[in-house]
């Protein structure tokens, strides 16, 4: 008989190492020792990976599991366990991101029936999400970007409107600019100090408005390797602060989900540090691209602005009392 085969994939997942089970049987690892209720990550015959919880002897499940797309969900009766099983590896990071997810947000339920109730609940905003395309993990440029945004929002907003401030966000929902509060439209951007002096507008729409005053705000960002603040810890304690609003910590937690932010080590491992920050009032004369100048014909636009040639227009917020 040969060497049992296990999982070969990335060495920091859960399944890493788990032996590729007989048919009938799984081979299965104990998510947190420390956590109220048995977790495990498992594997079945058909080598797929799976999260298994099992519950006490008196449960009974009635309700439909919602349906995830790529994700088959099991209750079996007999013996209390959960199964959610993934059908392609290749979303084992997606998967990942689903199970680390849902067993922290059960850890505060008090019973087994809390716990599904809990876990339902939380599959029912994942169907919700996975439906619109999102979660994903971002790249570097988007991480750096969400973090500006994010440093504009607990800088600017939320020591002017509490909770309400995440109402202000508009960029998640659609909106070309990404903030709106205080009859003012803002479009916030990242540059990380040492790259090239330019940011990049994505839309000619991006600085244009019709009837309120725009501002460009940068972010001058440096990695560092301490005295830092990753993207992860800025999410943590604006989540925090929106805390005692329910619908402003769910509104915050839909946008940064459907931008494709979902809790994730990598989100905490890069520390940046805010070097300064800029301002400028986009008025006349501002070198930009007005969408009633384009050509007929014209779809797409994506261009680079020069900081240095933003001088002229440098400014500071003119905040009312909002």
């Amino acid at each position: 008989m040969g060497h049992p085969r296990t999982m070969q994939m990335k060495t920091e997942s859960p399944w890493q190492g788990l032996a590729i089970p007989q048919l009938g049987a799984l081979s299965a690892r104990r998510a947190d020792p420390d956590h109220p209720f048995d977790f495990y990550y498992a594997v079945n015959a058909e080598s797929q990976l799976m999260l298994m919880l099992k519950l006490g002897s008196s449960v009974r499940w009635s309700q439909d599991l919602p349906r995830l797309k790529g994700l088959r969900a099991l209750w079996i009766d007999k013996t209390h366990e959960l199964h959610l099983v993934l059908a392609k590896t290749q979303d084992i990071d997606l998967f990942t991101l689903l199970c680390k997810d849902l067993i922290a947000f059960v850890l505060d339920a008090r019973s087994d029936s809390d716990c599904i109730e809990f876990l339902c609940a939380r599959l029912l905003k994942w169907q919700r999400l996975l439906s619109r395309g999102g979660p994903r993990l971002l790249d570097a440029h988007e991480i750096r970007g969400l973090f500006a945004e994010l440093s504009f929002l607990k800088q600017e907003l939320l020591p002017r409107l509490g909770p309400d401030a995440v109402q202000t966000w508009k960029g998640p929902s659609g909106f070309p600019q990404d903030f709106a509060a205080d009859n003012k439209v803002f479009e916030v951007k990242s540059h990380l100090v040492g790259s090239p002096q330019s940011v990049r507008i994505s839309s000619p729409s991006q600085l244009w408005v019709d009837s309120a005053d725009l501002y460009l705000c940068v972010y001058h960002l440096a990695e560092v390797s301490a005295g830092g603040e990753s993207l992860g810890a800025l999410v943590d304690e604006l989540t925090a602060a929106l805390g005692t609003s329910a619908s402003a910590s769910e509104e915050f937690e839909e946008k940064l989900a459907s931008l494709g932010y979902l809790d994730s080590p990598e989100y905490r491992s890069q520390l940046f540090l805010l070097v300064k920050r800029d301002v400028f009032s986009v008025a006349e004369c501002f070198p930009r691209i007005i969408p009633s100048t384009l050509a007929l014909g014209i779809h797409e636009v994506i261009y680079s602005i020069q900081l240095a040639a933003l001088s002229p227009f440098e400014s500071v917020i003119p905040w009312s009392d909002v």
